[in-house]
């Protein structure tokens, strides 16, 4: 069955070298980041996102367009299939931080951070008995939307609906949202899945919570 993943070369290989093309980072922070990486033997893309050298985004549209497959600025849960989900391992998912989407056009749509995790892809496809159709996606738009469907719309995401984007004032969203029950929410949903930690993301225009499952 034929897929539209990578080809089976080195892992991230000319990785650094886009987006030092691409003005994404500078030689320098690239020479740094793989000295790092071969300190701490982590991914190169890992250890520039944690240097703070590049963002998670910017990754994900090297490695797409290294790659030529497509990339998903933000996963979009009209397009997510809850019962297909659920047909894979959830732990290895999130090891693996993958995500079935949906069957179209009788392919299994599959986005996943790490086009290179061949072992991943093939486990998946084993699995689907269809044929796999790659796209990429940031870790963090994956693991989240895991965490979305694996709570259903929790009721800290209807809480945070009611904020207005224009209620920038604290007072009126205090009034808007109960801090109390705001925090009473968090905790609930985090004892839901067994959860170690409860990660906070406010951006200008989103606030995202995260939960860690070991």
């Amino acid at each position: 069955m034929a897929t539209t993943t990578a080809p089976r070369t080195s892992r991230f290989a000319y990785l650094g070298e886009l987006l030092v093309g691409g003005k994404l980072i500078t030689q320098g922070q690239l020479d740094v980041a793989i000295k790092e990486q071969e300190r701490r033997g982590d991914r190169l893309g890992t250890v520039l996102i944690q240097l703070g050298f590049c963002r998670e985004v910017d990754i994900a549209r090297c490695l797409a367009t290294q790659l030529r497959l497509r990339v998903l600025e933000k996963i979009d849960r009209e397009t997510v299939d809850p019962e297909l989900v659920k047909k894979f391992p959830e732990a290895f998912l999130r090891a693996h931080a993958c995500l079935p989407m949906r069957i179209k056009d009788g392919r299994l749509e599959l986005a996943v951070s790490d086009p290179h995790d061949m072992a991943a892809t093939d486990t998946l496809q084993a699995q689907a008995s269809v044929p796999i159709d790659v796209v990429v996606a940031t870790a963090t738009d994956i693991i989240h939307m895991l965490d979305d469907l694996a709570t259903g719309r929790s009721a800290v995401d209807e809480m945070l609906s009611r904020v207005s984007v224009e209620s920038r004032d604290s007072g009126k969203i205090r009034d808007e949202v109960s801090t109390e029950e705001l925090v009473t929410n968090l905790i609930a949903g985090a004892v839901k899945l067994a959860a170690t930690d409860i990660h906070l993301e406010p951006d200008s225009k989103i606030f995202r919570v995260r939960y860690r499952v070991d």
